[in-house]
């Protein structure tokens, strides 16, 4: 009897942890919102993303446009390890209704730097700071990767050269996520696979904090990476296409504001997104939890305003305002403000409202909470802003 009682819990309850998981609601599969904002327009896309030129990874720019407009993203670019010869064999362009760039990821002997906005890349081998004036040179930036990866962290100097750093790296986050969430991954996959990844995501605390020590001091643009390279190599082989494009795209992105829309004309629309980040106009959601086009931060001295990477004069009151998406499904939503990268202040509200003079780095977290599959909930960042500086 005490057997066959046994027997019978253990058969209930793993029929019920495959229910749990599979009905779990961590991705909530809603339509994405308008591009065309109030005043402005929200683009999103990834940055970091490596194909078969890379020689370690699988996966092509035809394939990826493809993806790319399944999941109605706006802009890929791609950063192939040490060269631009999918620059050279005219990859770039509109590709439907999605902007395909080209950059390079560099490998260094301090770490990785992502090269964008340039033409011309000669080798890696090269001295980092002949790396940085190379790009400089040519108009273009470069952004930390991997800033503080277990395995690859920036062991170098910030140079003045250096326009941002990756805040939120998919790989970094597999890397460093703890055992038993990646336990939790591996059984949630099959049945979950949205569940599954965000049981690995967690709030990158050591590149947060990175970030902000740097940004009380100076600009400096925080992006989000996929580092997708959909190859698992095991003894230098490639022995499948994991983790797959399909279910990387629709994890995160970069959402880039702009002031006038995409014209369709490449040679316009390259610049005017590469300008956009570079200034920091952007902000990272994590939009596997809910799109969050319509998510806004901007600040007001005066006659003079700034969006997201913008800076302001110190010393003068100026009005922060913070503006969540419509329609916003995801519960307990806070909002956090930073300063220097200490929360001074949040709100419950919808619409949120500030008032600051100090100099420094003024920027917003939107937390939310998810389920788990105890029933309990937990509380995580779905929005990252970049900061707006006074100074």
């Amino acid at each position: 009897m005490t057997i066959r009682f046994y027997i019978l819990f253990i058969i209930a309850f793993f029929i019920f942890s495959i229910y749990r998981i599979v009905t779990l609601p961590v991705h909530l599969d809603l339509p994405r919102l308008s591009s065309h904002q109030n005043g402005y327009y929200d683009y999103e896309g990834v940055i970091h993303w490596h194909t078969r030129y890379s020689g370690d990874a699988l996966g092509t720019y035809e394939k990826a446009a493809e993806l790319g407009n399944r999941y109605h993203m706006d802009f890929l670019i791609s950063t192939e390890h040490n060269n631009l010869r999918a620059l050279n064999d005219h990859k770039e362009g509109w590709h439907g209704c999605m902007l395909t760039l080209v950059g390079v990821e560099s490998s260094r002997k301090e770490g990785y730097l992502l090269g964008l906005d340039f033409n011309r890349y000669t080798t890696h081998e090269v001295p980092t700071d002949m790396f940085l004036s190379q790009v400089s040179r040519q108009g273009g930036f470069v952004v930390i990767a991997h800033p503080k990866s277990p395995r690859w962290h920036w062991r170098g100097k910030i140079d003045e050269r250096m326009a941002g750093q990756e805040i939120v790296d998919l790989t970094d986050q597999f890397a460093t996520a703890s055992p038993l969430a990646v336990l939790r991954g591996l059984i949630y996959y099959r049945l979950n696979t949205p569940a599954a990844y965000l049981q690995l995501y967690h709030r990158p605390a050591d590149a947060l904090k990175m970030w902000d020590e740097i940004t009380s001091q100076r600009q400096f643009i925080g992006i989000y990476a996929p580092d997708l390279h959909q190859s698992l190599r095991i003894l230098g082989t490639n022995i499948m296409a994991f983790p797959k494009a399909e279910d990387i795209l629709p994890i995160a992105h970069n959402h880039v504001i702009l002031s006038t829309p995409f014209s369709g004309d490449f040679t316009k629309d390259k610049p005017m997104l590469y300008d956009a980040i570079k200034k920091g106009h952007l902000y990272v959601a994590i939009d596997m939890l809910q799109d969050a086009t319509g998510f806004f931060y901007s600040a007001r001295q005066g006659d003079k305003s700034a969006w997201m990477g913008d800076q302001l004069p110190a010393g003068f009151k100026t009005d922060f305002s913070v503006t969540l998406p419509e329609n916003v499904v995801l519960k307990n939503t806070v909002i956090n403000v930073f300063h220097n990268g200490e929360k001074i202040a949040h709100s419950s509200s919808a619409a949120y409202s500030f008032q600051a003079t100090l100099p420094g780095s003024y920027r917003i977290e939107v937390k939310c909470d998810i389920p788990t599959f105890w029933g309990f909930r937990k509380s995580v960042v779905w929005i990252y802003s970049n900061p707006i500086y006074l100074r």
